[in-house]
């Protein structure tokens, strides 16, 4: 605020010029005063916002680094983890096609075995009553061979709806199983994306 007056005795012994000429003088003094204030204020004021923006990029840098870090470690260890369950799907489908085949095997050779024993025991009995009971035993035996092969058959469609519903369960188990890494891949790039526009936003806020 500029000084417009001085005191009556003052001014009564300096006259009414030499009063104004040394007002006029002490707001000159105060203005460049003020100014010297000013420049020193500011001066501090911007070697203290240089030395806090420093201090803001550096942490900025920082935490920047840990956070490519994170998602570095973050996605080596889901593709391990994926890579170690893709492993462990693959061991347990290749034991049930190995389990699958033995106990395919397994009755295959009992069927052989049983139908070997029915045989034989159809051969003995034939023999034993070859002499009077031949037609009885022609007639007999078309109608065994008519229920073999329609045991058989029915062995054989068994066996072809239980082949159809173990392939429908692995295509369902493959197609969730992609299904969830879709998901999951859809989520990490959307979390990598949000940090990186927040990211993007602090710097930004900070140059500005």
């Amino acid at each position: 605020m500029p000084i417009v007056t001085v005191g009556k005795t003052l001014q009564s012994k300096l006259g009414q010029e030499a009063t104004e000429e040394f007002i006029d003088l002490l707001n000159r003094l105060l203005n460049e005063q003020k100014q010297e204030i000013l420049e020193f204020v500011a001066e501090r004021f911007e070697r203290r916002l240089s030395e806090e923006l420093g201090k803001l990029r550096e942490e900025i840098a920082a935490s920047t680094a840990a956070l490519r870090s994170e998602i570095r470690e973050s996605n080596a260890a889901l593709r391990a983890e994926m890579q170690e369950w893709v492993g462990s799907l693959r061991e347990e489908m290749r034991e049930s096609n190995a389990s699958l085949r033995t106990e395919m095997q397994e009755s295959v050779a009992s069927l052989g075995a049983e139908m070997r024993e029915s045989n034989a025991t159809l051969r003995t009995e034939m023999q034993e009553w070859v002499g009077s009971l031949r037609e009885e035993m022609r007639e007999s035996d078309t109608a065994l061979r008519v229920e073999t092969e329609e045991w058989v058959n029915s062995l054989r469609e068994e066996m072809r709806e239980g082949d159809a519903a173990l392939r429908a369960e692995m295509r369902e188990a493959n197609a969730s199983l992609r299904a969830e890494m879709r998901e999951s891949n859809a989520a990490l790039r959307a979390e990598m994306q949000e940090a990186n526009a927040a990211l993007r936003a602090e710097m930004q806020e900070a140059n500005a």
